[in-house]
């Protein structure tokens, strides 16, 4: 992937989907669906009309696809990608369900559990999975001329895990150190509703972008770029970064980190007003008064910029 920003890699945030890339975007040749029970076409089941969402997520499951010989690296690539990220979630997950499970019946106590017992943890590691396992699903599902082996975002630059790893770091030195600071409080709450609209929001951006979303700012315009300005949209001009911006902020309130939160807010700030203003820049070559009119209207989402 190029285009990345050398402040704070392009790691941090895929780009707005009115700005898709304009490379790498035809759709594999080659590549073939055929029915487990007899070969048959999937395109010729399908009805003229759009397919219900039971019958999208059946198709999952029932239709195989030839992976030619040319893709095998790629789709090594993200088995060896997907298989950790699994290995990780199945880990969390029965932390998370016991925190759920006392929330309705015993209560959020966490006296005399070790820092990585903590429910917050769980919680934080839990969404990051889920994060990079839905930047890719929905681009496969969603916009599939634009998938990379890489859409996972994990492949992002240096400053995203460092980052990360700072927050883990201060979470574990405080949750030893000072138990009490890591007590449930209504920052958790605030925090996992963050994490939770955010989540929402960028993935309904990618879905409602469909294949003019991108994770990388596009510098040439597509015959088929169209500007996006219904659904989330119709909001804010760039509902994906809104998304990640408050997802990360809500991580970070989440775990109740005081030192990540501030170096969160201050990177995202910087990397998004950047990164807004590059690409507009471009969004208004490709799409001239229809562009100015909407930036008129919606604004950005994000805080001072």
């Amino acid at each position: 992937m190029s285009h990345r920003d050398s402040s704070l890699d392009s790691s941090m945030m895929a780009s707005s989907p009115a700005s898709s890339t304009s490379s790498l975007d035809s759709p594999p040749q080659g590549a073939t669906a055929t029915s487990k029970n007899g070969g048959a076409s999937s395109s010729s089941s399908s009805s003229s009309s759009s397919p219900s969402w039971g019958r999208w997520v059946a198709d999952k499951y029932t239709v195989q696809y030839a992976i030619p010989a040319a893709y095998a690296p790629a789709a090594l690539q993200v088995c060896i990608t997907a298989f950790p990220l699994g290995v990780l979630f199945g880990l969390v997950l029965p932390r998370i369900t016991t925190f759920v499970g006392q929330v309705f019946f015993e209560g959020t106590h966490q006296e005399g559990l070790a820092w990585y017992a903590h429910a917050q943890l769980a919680l934080y590691l839990g969404a990051w999975v889920v994060f990079h396992m839905l930047e890719f699903m929905v681009t496969a599902s969603f916009n599939p001329t634009r998938l990379f082996s890489d859409s996972f975002l994990l492949n992002n630059g240096v400053h995203y895990h460092i980052a990360h790893l700072v927050a883990l770091l201060e979470f574990g030195l405080t949750a030893h150190f000072y138990p009490c600071s890591k007590a449930i409080g209504w920052t958790t709450w605030v925090g996992m509703l963050g994490v939770g609209v955010g989540q929402v929001l960028r993935s309904m951006a990618m879905v409602q972008a469909h294949n003019n979303f991108s994770h990388i700012v596009a510098d040439r315009k597509r015959p088929d770029h169209v500007l996006v300005t219904r659904g989330v949209y119709a909001w804010t001009r760039h509902p994906s970064y809104v998304g990640f911006f408050y997802w990360a902020v809500g991580t970070q309130l989440m775990l109740g980190n005081k030192m990540a939160l501030l170096g969160f807010v201050g990177a995202l700030w910087t990397f998004f007003s950047r990164r807004v203003r590059a690409e507009e820049r471009w969004l208004l070559e490709f799409f001239g008064d229809e562009y100015r009119q909407y930036a008129k209207r919606t604004g950005t989402g994000l805080p001072f910029i």
